[in-house]
């Protein structure tokens, strides 16, 4: 049976992966192409995670359309790594 490893290197000391990261990572040959798309996939996966979280909590009246907006803008800057 074929076994494929998704697992993610550690990131460079002190950071956490996001797209920024990876690209620079992929750019200075420190990770391969695959490594780079298990990664862009998982930091894109972890800001919906956030993002269908913070839907429901809007759409639930737990948080108002200012705080849903201020919820996507910190988690899409995480992600990409601005």
């Amino acid at each position: 049976m074929l076994t494929i490893d998704f697992t993610l290197p550690t990131p460079p000391k002190g950071q956490s992966w996001n797209k920024k990261l990876a690209m620079s990572q992929f750019h200075s040959g420190k990770i391969t192409e695959r490594i780079l798309g298990y990664i862009l996939a998982a930091t894109e996966f972890q800001y919906i995670r956030v993002i269908w979280a913070a839907e429901g909590d809007l759409a639930n009246g737990k948080i108002t359309e200012a705080e849903f907006n201020n919820i996507d803008k910190t988690a899409k800057l995480k992600w990409l790594g601005e």
